[in-house]
């Protein structure tokens, strides 16, 4: 349960070419990996009524994108995690947060890019299987802060 509400919480949170984006162009399209992408367009589309959920409205239309990554086949999951290692590993991402439990592991990056933006990227590794969520945006880690209040 805890690992929904950190992805759904990563989701709602979060130019230039990131690092994990070549992981998503490298995989997208290929057997076994599922990619989803999120525009900019469709995010400012969500209603914001007063309300429970109005707070994750308007945070969901401070980001630029969102992009989700899935991969449970053992050995491609495995590539995958490899890739977005090494890409992680080139770029300066500042880690918030991280989780193991029962040989599963949870991080999340945060990189400052230009005009207040923060890239966030949640890697959850499972032992076949790996999901990555990143998204891009104006979003303060205060905000996110108040979205676990609601």
């Amino acid at each position: 349960m805890k690992h929904i509400i950190i992805l759904i919480l990563m989701v709602l949170v979060s130019s230039e070419i990131s690092a994990q984006e070549a992981t998503f162009k490298k995989y997208s399209g290929t057997k076994g990996v599922s990619t989803v992408f999120i525009s900019k367009g469709m995010l400012s589309m969500i209603p914001i009524e007063k309300g429970k959920h109005d707070a994750y409205a308007r945070v969901a239309r401070k980001l630029d994108y969102i992009r989700i990554l899935n991969c449970d086949k053992p050995a491609l999951a495995a590539q995958i995690k490899q890739h977005s290692r090494e890409s992680i590993k080139k770029t300066r991402y500042e880690v918030v947060m991280q989780m193991s439990e029962d040989g599963e592991s949870t991080t999340i990056y945060r990189q400052k890019v230009k005009n207040g933006r923060y890239e966030y990227i949640l890697i959850e590794e499972e032992k076949n299987e790996i999901n990555i969520i990143m998204t891009m945006g104006n979003v303060s880690i205060d905000e996110l802060k108040n979205l676990t209040k609601n």
